[in-house]
């Protein structure tokens, strides 16, 4: 079912309002690892590493790095990591929004597909 202009524009107030309210962000990744220590005579040379532990996988100068998380603070980088996610999902329905209003509001246009007659 198609949407209003009406509609549509209530839904993008809605999800622009939604977008404004997240603060805590993080563009990464969560994973967990085993780890080796520095220390020579450790069990975990032996094949009994330490962990798991999480990282948070992220980007710096075009580089992927990993940043170690403490047990204490997972939570909250699992939450900006899925606060992050959510506003990409809710940009890429404003994007879908503000075409369907384009559409909507071009002068002579009947339907997605047609193409403007080229003058030669």
């Amino acid at each position: 079912m198609k949407q209003t202009e009406k509609e549509l524009e209530a839904e993008k107030a809605l999800l622009m309002k939604e977008v404004t309210g997240c603060g805590n962000l993080v563009h990464g990744s969560l994973f967990s690892r085993y780890l080796t220590c520095s220390r020579p005579g450790c069990r975990c040379h032996a094949g009994e590493k330490h962990g798991p532990v999480t990282c948070l996988s992220i980007m710096r100068n075009g580089r992927k790095c990993q940043q170690y998380v403490p047990r204490c603070l997972e939570a909250d980088a699992a939450a900006a990591v899925d606060a992050y996610n959510r506003i990409l999902a809710l940009l890429d329905r404003i994007s879908e929004i503000n075409l369907a209003l384009l559409k909507l509001r071009s002068p002579g246009r009947t339907g997605a597909g047609r193409r403007a007659k080229q003058v030669k």
